[in-house]
């Protein structure tokens, strides 16, 4: 029973919260290998939720696409400038 709620967690209770509490009751070598190795897949799929490429890549591309209109607009301005002088 104590196995099925480790892998299975809740919104309530998540997994590692029970697997901490598994390892203070029962702590055999396995059991924290498992714990450790959900710790740090967690870690990694934070990680990659936080970096998500495509969205550095649309930051990007907006940031690009709204130089480029600035430039457009801005032209006519240079060019009344260059002319003055």
């Amino acid at each position: 029973m104590i196995n099925n709620l480790s892998a299975k967690g809740s919104s309530t209770f998540p997994s590692s919260v029970i697997d901490s509490v598994i390892l203070a009751i029962n702590p055999s070598k396995k059991s924290v290998k498992a714990a450790n190795v959900n710790r740090r897949n967690a870690q990694i799929d934070d990680l990659g939720s936080k970096l998500n490429i495509k969205n550095i890549i649309n930051g990007i591309n907006d940031i690009l696409n709204k130089l480029i209109i600035f430039g457009i607009n801005f032209l006519p301005i240079l060019q009344s400038f260059v002319y003055l002088w």
